[in-house]
Parts: structure tokens; sequence; C-alpha cells
């Protein structure tokens, strides 16, 4: 049997597959080797995956993981590790998750793949591997479009009491935000692009309120400048996009697509599915 997993900063995904089909569906945090070591990760899959996969009676012989982060060798080896230790009599296949944002999407067939979730990332992919990809720079430098970015510049806009009053009430009333709190869950407690990722859900129920729209717009815009306008082909080939932050403010990425003479393909809130798709064969 198949273990498939999507990995993000936030959560992740896991799938079972035996001959093709689905058997098994479990949701954990996520495993991100930027913020995370080997031990870490095996413990979170020893304490939230296993005790699932124990209700089915065969055993997992291939792993396919997908995961945000995996890209430096360093980084590679502690999710190598900590699988390995984890499933040691299986077969396993990690890759980082933007390859899995292509597969998901564009499948056997070139374009262009983005993750627009806790983090942003892109690339351009040609039915094979990835053949260009822009570094994404996490959400200190660059995310552009990602939910930490996008929630960076909606805690700058309140601090500084540029979000008009109905709103930041609203904000106050939900969340109690104190500065200094803010600060320290960004510099002194893990995961920080997770925590300013959370405050996303508020404004996708805010997006009628022009000043959430034109501030989504705002990031939206220097995404596609930043990251998908330097592909060759970036005005004939599609614009794939996986990520909760991509699905829930679609429509504002429509516009930002059109504005800049970029075709939007396939939105998918989650890659799992077309992950399923690519790798059916396999379990």
């Amino acid at each position: 049997m198949l273990l498939l997993a999507d990995s993000g900063g936030t959560k992740a995904q896991w799938r079972v597959l035996d001959a093709g089909r689905v058997v098994c569906e479990v949701i954990t945090n996520g495993i991100h080797p930027t913020f995370q070591d080997s031990e870490t990760m095996k413990q979170l899959l020893v304490t939230a995956l296993l005790p699932e996969l124990t209700k089915i009676s065969k055993s997992i012989d291939k792993v396919a993981f997908y995961c945000a982060g995996y890209s430096s060798s360093e980084r590679m080896k502690r999710v190598d590790d900590a699988l390995a230790s984890v499933f040691p009599e299986a077969t396993i296949f990690a890759y980082h998750d933007l390859l899995g944002a292509a597969h998901a999407t564009c499948g056997k067939e070139s374009g262009m793949a983005a993750i627009l979730g806790t983090g942003s990332s892109s690339c351009l992919y040609n039915g094979k591997e990835i053949i260009h990809h822009v570094p994404s720079l996490a959400f200190a430098l660059g995310d552009e479009g990602s939910g930490a970015a996008i929630g960076k510049e909606w805690l700058r806009a309140y601090f500084y009491g540029e979000v008009p009053k109905d709103l930041a009430t609203s904000f106050y009333t939900e969340f109690q935000p104190d500065k200094d709190e803010v600060i320290r869950r960004v510099y002194q407690v893990p995961m920080p692009n997770a925590f300013l990722a959370s405050f996303c859900p508020f404004l996708s129920a805010n997006l009628d309120h022009s000043f959430v729209s034109h501030l989504v717009t705002e990031c939206m815009d220097e995404f596609i400048k930043r990251q998908i306008m330097k592909y060759e082909g970036h005005q004939v080939l599609p614009l794939h996009c996986v990520g909760s932050v991509a699905w829930y403010f679609r429509d504002i990425l429509k516009v930002a697509t059109e504005n800049h003479g970029v075709h939007l393909g396939k939105v998918l809130q989650s890659p799992m599915d077309g992950l399923v798709d690519y790798w059916k064969d396999e379990g």
C-alpha cells in the first residue's frame, strides 16, 4: 500500500492507497523542516499518524511525501531521516511540495504551478520536472501572495492605525490583539508564518469591505509581478494554483492574473485529490 502525504506549514494531509483506492484519510499538524528537526517530525508521526494507520490490515510498503521546505540538503535529510525511522521497511519518495502542486494540477502537461497557502511558491513545469523556480524567500523577505504575507500586511495596517474604525473594532472584538504579544509570536515562538496566516479567515469573511479587498489585491498583484511574470511563456501557459489562500481569495486572484495578461487555470483548495490521481496506479 502507498502512503501519500502533502504537508504544509500548518497541516499535513495523508491518504493510504490500496490498488488505487483511498482506504484511509488522516490530518495531522504540518511537518516543515525549516522549523522542525528530525526528532520533532518523528514524534509527530508516531503520536498523530501511526495510531490511525494501525486500523489498516496491510502494511505500508511505499511512501510518497510532499513537503514544504524540502529544498536544501540539510532540510531534506531531516525529513528523510524522520520518515525512514518511522517506516523502515517502506520505499520512500520525498519531494518539495511545489512539485506536488505541479503533479496535482499540471499532471503531465506544461504549465505554471503555484502554492498560495501559509507560504507561497511557484514554478515553471515542463510536464516532467520543474525547469524554473523563482525563490520565494520565506515570509520575512518574500512569500508574496501567501497567508503569512497578507497577515503581515494586515497587522502592519492595523497597528499603524490605517484600518477603518468599523473594521478595526470587529478585529479587536475577535482577537484582542496586543502589539507586544504579536511581536513575541513573530520573533520568539515557532511557526511565526502560521501565526501571521491565521488572520486570513477573518479577512476572507470581510472581503466585501473595500479596505480588505484592496489589501489582498495589492498582495496578489505583488505575487504576479515578482514571481509569475518572471517565467518565460507566462502569457501563454496556464497558471494553476493550490492552497487555502488561492481558494478563498480566488476571485481577487483571477482579477490580478487578468490584469497582467496571465491565464488562471485550476484553483484547488488542496492538491490531494490531484495527487491521488497522479499516484493511483502506484498504490
